[in-house]
């Protein structure tokens, strides 16, 4: 599971992640959380964190068209996953966690990538740049190819209502997609509940509460992993 904005979003995934693995909703994890790219000065930090956190061809609180979100996830998927791999035991599946800009990214990521079979976005402004990056995830889903898992948690931001019908309607029935508004929640308080839900959601099918009860009840044979 890789998270990014990890050096505060790590203990609300780690407690969320850990006791839904343990009552058996989700896969058990290895956490990768990245931190920022940061420094001394608090605005050449948020400056890095926007860089890195967005998608080229998109501006996120002022920045041009021209940012690094595509060189960052190569990192990941080149540099730093089979890093991972050599030194732990993991498999698939892989799952991609981000908040605000870190949404941003996540929803790039479930647009335009298919190393992670499932994706939590967490209050992301996605109506920024006319819908930019909701035509990005739905021009995907006509494409068809390889199932998206893909969860938004909103409060103060989130999808248009229009644009998330369309993704709806374009969407392969291979596809799992889930978003919830949380109306008693802000932009700095939902990220616990957020990262709940959209875990739960995106492992729904594997969860033991769905598994038959006969002939055991046990989710692993029933659980099957996206195709890749």
């Amino acid at each position: 599971m890789v998270l990014v904005d990890g050096e505060y979003l790590l203990p609300t995934v780690a407690a969320v992640s850990d006791e839904l693995a343990r009552n058996g909703q989700i896969p058990e994890s290895v956490i990768v959380a990245i931190e920022n790219a940061g420094g001394a000065d608090e605005m050449s930090s948020n400056q890095k964190r926007v860089y890195d956190l967005t998608p080229p061809g998109l501006s996120v609180s002022g920045s041009d068209l021209n940012q690094g979100g595509d060189r960052f996830l190569d990192f990941i998927e080149k540099e730093l996953l089979p890093a991972v791999d050599r030194k732990f035991r993991i498999a698939a599946p892989r799952t991609f966690v981000g908040v605000s800009s870190g949404g941003v990214l996540a929803t790039y990521v479930a647009a335009t990538r298919s190393t992670y079979s499932a994706v939590v976005s967490l209050d992301a402004p996605v109506n920024l740049g006319d819908n930019w990056l909701a035509k990005k995830l739905i021009a995907r889903a006509g494409r068809g190819g390889s199932p998206v898992r893909y969860a938004s948690l909103e409060a103060k931001f989130g999808w248009p209502d229009a644009s998330w019908q369309t993704l709806l309607s374009t969407a392969p029935t291979s596809w799992k997609l889930y978003r919830e508004k949380l109306q008693l929640e802000g932009h700095e308080t939902m990220q616990m509940l957020g990262a709940y839900l959209g875990l739960r959601q995106v492992f729904s099918d594997y969860s033991r509460f769905s598994a038959p009860q006969s002939p055991t009840t046990s989710i692993l044979p029933y659980y099957k992993l996206p195709a890749r």
